[in-house]
Parts: structure tokens; C-alpha cells; sequence
């Protein structure tokens, strides 16, 4: 009788940055662009998501929520950072619970 293998730590990370990936490609690149580009229109180049999605950006008074990402990978922020990096357009930064991103001009 063979023994099932179960994934190791490394594939079940693999596997969840595939699914990262692969959410970007689906639905974040679209998303990202909709929300950058709305924004752009009112002359605001950067926003913040948090981990549970919500975008905001830095007013006088403090953030105004601007949009929500629904089913966004906080999990994997690094692979969605350099999903967006690689279009060329955006700056990304990590800070904490928060992922800044800034459009280049």
C-alpha cells in the first residue's frame, strides 16, 4: 500500500502564490487600474489597501475610503507588489497591514 503525500510547507506556499498570481492576472490588474484611474481624474495618484481590502486615501482630515477589492490576497501582498511593479506604472510600498500604491506619471 502506498503512502499518500501530503504538500510540503514550500509547495503549499508556491500554491498560494500561484493563486495570488493568478487573481492579479483574473481580476487585481483590472481592479488596480480602474481604482488608479478613477482617482487619477480627481488628480490623487496614491491610495492604501488594507488587509481586508478597503482602499483610502490621505485627506486633510484624515482617509476617505474610495473602494473596496473584494476577495483580496493580503496573504501574498509581496506577489500582488510585484505583479503591479512589473506593468510599469505603479510604485508599491508594504508598510504593516497597508500596501500603498502610487502612480507614476
Amino acid at each position: 500500500m502506498e503512502k499518500e503525500r501530503s504538500p510540503s510547507v514550500s509547495e503549499e506556499l508556491n500554491e498560494a502564490e500561484k493563486v495570488a498570481r493568478n487573481w492579479y492576472i483574473m481580476e487585481g490588474r483590472e481592479k488596480f487600474h480602474h481604482i488608479s484611474m478613477k482617482l487619477a481624474s480627481e488628480g490623487v495618484n496614491s491610495f492604501s489597501i488594507g488587509k481586508d481590502g478597503l482602499c483610502s486615501i490621505r485627506t486633510e482630515k484624515g482617509f476617505r475610503r474610495v473602494a473596496a477589492i473584494r476577495d483580496f490576497p493580503a496573504q501574498k501582498m509581496l506577489v500582488i507588489k510585484k505583479e503591479l511593479e512589473k506593468e510599469g506604472i505603479y510604485y508599491v510600498k508594504l508598510s504593516g497591514r497597508y500596501m500603498w500604491v502610487t502612480r507614476r506619471e
